[in-house]
């Protein structure tokens, strides 16, 4: 390709500008930034984040003069908090390595007269009650830690928008928070560890995504990582990215979360800088929409509901949305996600749900299953056919009926209700579930029943379910699986029938050598169990009868003080 007048001029000064590395923005290793950034490259770069129109033609550098060139760098150095040489000096080429943000600029604010420091992508929520759900999560991060995050970045934003932000446990969520790879499925891959950290859409634009956030999956998540640690701190890049997807765009002030380029917090001391406070309250409170299609009321003082009582009303995203290209411009995006469980009544509650949303046949109130004390009769006696504890939330499986707590005692209002309703079964209705467990590698839903098992994706059953229980290893001889559960402490999948369990491997595929084994491994459980699950305190419970076992995962045994009442304990039941 023939260099343009413009390229030659890069390149010469490139050849006579010998400056310091820029010290006012994280780099990647040394040994990393030995590798230079050719004219072609930075003019990729530009192109990317929006400081140079981005065309498909070929050998379309030579469509840009010198000043286009000059005028673009200067934009490169304002956003990056440098001087403003209009030259490829190597400070800029350091700055353009830089981990940052994957949605661009706004072009022109170099030799722009404007008054505000902000900038806002002139759309917002017609909102004021926001919905959001954590897909998936890395492998550096556990999902408390991904959860909890997110919250401080929701709380970040929260009170100078007059926003409110409910958590939900499944897809149909304003923002979708997930992690992925390279190429995802919206258009806007991935560039590998280090440059491009994340990317998220603005509110109002016309596909799914909106107001999504998808971060790289391969670079090294931690929780506020040390001076000396090679690593990213997801809070610092998440509370960015949130501001996009409530409409704002990038802020040259060298200050401001809305920056582009990644700088890390300290915790506890974080708070939104000036100028971020004035671009989200001109957004929700100057402009205060009256809008009716959207809920605008808000209380400070009115606590978050639970998932399963709020009445939020949620524009249903399709479940395709990851998967599904789009051609736009560059994000604000979305990763790849680990689909989970839809549960009847999420968002809001059942009683509502039911009048404007007939699909999905929920019982009426004076139905016997969903009339709380036959169920809860039953469910007292023990004997539980499954229990699992599924996106944090805890389930209990009895007689084709199915129990959702938020917590052990407390028995959410609607259920229990059949497990055809319950799962959305095609057809003919599941015969008792045995067992269940949530997948670690997807967070799909595994669901045992006699010889045979299903997968569930939240919306559908999924990889030619139903299968035999013997793809997972298990000998013919083995007529159901009494219980199973993921380990905690190395994330292998057991599962337990009589005297015997199998160790499996999710990643792998494979079931482990060397069993069958014994289950006085399980020191002080019983044999025959009715269920088993880990709980969200790391604690892996057994269940039979009317009674529970915690297992010690320090000393491999169950507690002396083992066992309990499961009935009053996990259902509040009285003795």
């Amino acid at each position: 390709m023939v260099l343009s007048e413009a390229l030659l001029v890069m390149f010469f000064f490139i050849l006579l500008q010998v400056l310091n590395t820029v010290n006012c923005r994280p780099t990647p290793d040394s040994s990393e930034n030995n590798e230079e950034i050719d004219p072609v490259k930075a003019i990729g770069f530009m192109k990317q984040f929006g400081y140079l129109e981005n065309t498909s033609l070929e050998d379309s550098e030579s469509l840009y003069s010198g000043d286009d060139i000059k005028n673009a760098l200067k934009e490169v150095q304002l956003y990056g908090g440098i001087p403003q040489t209009g030259i490829l000096d190597n400070t800029t080429i350091e700055l353009m390595k830089s981990p940052r943000c994957g949605v661009p600029e706004t072009r022109g604010l170099s030799s722009s007269n404007r008054t505000k420091r902000y900038i806002l992508s002139g759309s917002q929520w017609k909102k004021y009650r926001l919905t959001y759900y954590v897909a998936n999560w890395p492998s550096g991060l556990s999902e408390r830690n991904v959860r909890t995050n997110m919250r401080r970045a929701f709380d970040s934003w929260s009170s100078y928008s007059q926003l409110k932000f409910i958590e939900v446990p499944d897809m149909n969520a304003d923002i979708i928070i997930s992690f992925a790879s390279g190429s995802h499925g919206d258009g806007f891959p991935f560039d590998g560890r280090g440059s491009v950290l994340a990317h998220a859409f603005m509110p109002g634009e016309s596909s799914s995504l909106q107001g999504d956030i998808h971060f790289d999956d391969d670079e090294q998540w931690q929780d506020n990582p040390g001076p000396f640690d090679d690593g990213v701190d997801f809070f610092s890049v998440a509370v960015h990215e949130l501001g996009h997807s409530l409409g704002l765009m990038h802020s040259p002030e060298d200050g401001s979360v809305m920056n582009p380029y990644y700088k890390q917090y300290k915790p506890g001391t974080f708070q939104l800088a000036y100028d971020d406070i004035l671009a989200v309250y001109e957004l929700y409170v100057a402009r205060r929409t009256s809008d009716s299609s959207g809920d605008t009321s808000y209380d400070k003082n009115d606590d978050d509901p639970t998932v399963s009582s709020t009445t939020t009303t949620t524009t249903q995203k399709s479940t395709t949305r990851i998967t599904t290209p789009y051609t736009r411009r560059p994000p604000i995006s979305t990763s790849t996600k680990k689909t989970t469980i839809t549960y009847i009544g999420d968002d809001e509650s059942v009683d509502d749900h039911k009048k404007h949303d007939d699909q999905h046949g929920i019982p009426d109130a004076e139905d016997p299953v969903v009339n709380g004390n036959d169920g809860n009769i039953i469910i007292c006696h023990g004997n539980f056919d499954a229990v699992a504890n599924l996106r944090g939330e805890l389930f209990f499986f009895k007689n084709r009926q199915v129990w959702r707590l938020d917590e052990p005692g407390h028995i959410q209002e609607g259920y229990p209700v059949t497990t055809d309703r319950f799962f959305r079964t095609p057809g003919e209705p599941l015969i008792e579930i045995s067992a269940a467990y949530q997948r670690p590698t997807d967070s799909n839903i595994v669901i045992f029943s006699g010889k045979d098992f299903w997968v569930y994706d939240g919306n559908q059953f999924i990889d030619e379910s139903p299968q035999p229980i013997s793809r997972y290893g298990l000998p013919d001889y083995v007529e159901k699986v009494d219980a199973a559960m993921v380990w905690q402490k190395n994330k292998k999948t057991y599962l337990f029938r009589g005297d015997r369990y199998w160790r499996y491997d999710e990643f792998n595929k494979s079931m482990d050598e060397n069993y069958p084994r014994s289950m006085g491994n399980f020191r002080n459980i019983p044999t025959d169990l009715d269920a088993a699950m880990t709980w969200k305190d790391g604690i892996t419970y057994f269940f039979k009868g009317k009674q529970y076992w915690g297992f010690n995962n320090t000393w491999k045994k169950a507690d002396a003080d083992f066992p309990r009442s499961a009935t009053s304990y996990w259902l509040g039941c009285k003795s």
